[in-house]
């Protein structure tokens, strides 16, 4: 207390009994909220340094490809790895291993992955291995082939968090219909992909995960939400990835990152499992979410689609399976169109939000390219 007329406990009497009540609540809200980034902060360096463990931890067997093997591996898309497959020139623990050798180094260093599942991964690559050559079991369009996991969607023992530390260490108790179909037809999720925070942004970068960097320019963006898928496809860190679109997120990264993007339909392919940021979220009509896939050509886009887009979806029944989603198959004969003519409709700029002059001019390009082909516009 200071001996000085006019202060009481070292401050000046005439700021007021109200004034010293707003600075003491400042200063306590300055330190709650310092608290709470001190924590976050916390867990997200723990989680890192979990993951990180574990593919230090981790000792990759040989995978007895030959340099030319490997590479032919890594540069071919999946509908060639599934020709590979059965023609016995390469085994799904081979493909695993040449994809995550490098999807656990690159992956990490330009901050595409969230999770590695390689033990499990593994585990069920060797199964495929030992069921390529019954005949009688079905194998669907990805059976032995590894696929990397948008981290939006729940999958058993793994976080689906958003890039919030606030949702890390909270691991889902089951997978996702998308995911769970994904399985049960052989393919194998073995990483899971980087996002932005709190999902909507053209950016994949968040307090836990990091900045994911563009596979050609490191000072550049792979793009959002689906930006860590793009990269690892991109890079060969994975042959194919599943994602989601809202606003463009299977549309944006694919093409910063040079790889295809296809966002199916809304309602073609379930949402069931995928991850919300709020349950006042649910039953959102408004502007659809949807999901689909990033991958390295058009074929393997039609062949992700043959594998979740069929009647397994509502099969299930209402409790796991999907009753809501549109009761028709994929149609493979129309994904391709060949020598049909269609009429599309596009859109240069919005006058709330003005496009720039070069995308004007790519939408422009795109359409005079639309129409010598034939089509209207």
């Amino acid at each position: 207390m200071s001996d000085t007329p006019g202060y009481v406990y070292g401050l000046p009497i005439g700021l007021g009994v109200p004034t010293l009540l707003l600075i003491l609540y400042c200063v306590i809200s300055s330190l709650v909220a310092r608290a709470k980034r001190n924590k976050w902060r916390d867990i997200a360096r723990k989680k890192i340094q979990e993951r990180n463990r574990i593919i230090t931890d981790e000792k990759l067997p040989e995978s007895g490809l030959s340099p030319k093997m490997k590479e032919e591996v890594l540069n071919n898309d999946v509908t060639t790895l599934r020709k590979l497959l059965d023609e016995g020139k390469v085994t799904s623990k081979q493909i695993l291993l040449a994809y995550y050798e490098r999807a656990r180094t690159i992956g990490v260093q330009y901050e595409w992955i969230t999770e590695t599942n390689f033990a499990e991964a593994l585990q069920k690559a060797e199964e495929c291995d030992k069921l390529a050559k019954d005949t009688s079991i079905p194998k669907g369009p990805l059976f032995g082939i590894p696929i990397s996991i948008k981290d939006f969607f729940d999958q058993a023992s793994f976080d689906s968090t958003f890039g919030l530390a606030s949702r890390c260490f909270n691991p889902a108790k089951e997978d996702s219909l998308p995911v769970r179909i994904l399985k049960e037809s052989g393919a194998i999720p073995f990483v899971r992909s980087n996002v932005p925070q709190a999902a909507y942004h053209i950016e994949s970068n968040n307090f836990v995960f990091g900045d994911s960097k563009n596979p050609y320019d490191k000072t550049r963006t792979t793009g959002g939400s689906s930006g860590g898928e793009a990269g690892l496809v991109s890079a060969r860190c994975s042959p194919i990835g599943l994602g989601t679109d809202t606003v463009g997120s299977l549309r944006m990264p694919p093409l910063w990152c040079g790889v295809v993007g296809f966002k199916a339909t809304p309602g073609r392919i379930s949402l069931k499992g995928h991850a919300i940021l709020h349950e006042l979220l649910v039953g959102q009509k408004n502007i659809m979410g949807s999901v689909g896939g990033i991958t390295k050509s058009v074929n393997d886009a039609n062949l992700l689609m043959k594998t979740i887009i069929t009647g397994r979806q509502r099969e299930l029944g209402a409790f796991s399976g999907d009753p809501t989603v549109v009761n028709t198959e994929w149609k493979e004969e129309e994904s391709y169109a060949k020598g049909r003519k269609f009429r599309v409709g596009y859109v240069k700029s919005f006058n709330i939000f003005q496009a720039s002059d070069t995308c004007v001019r790519a939408v422009e390009e795109s359409v005079q390219a639309l129409k010598k082909r034939g089509h209207e516009l």
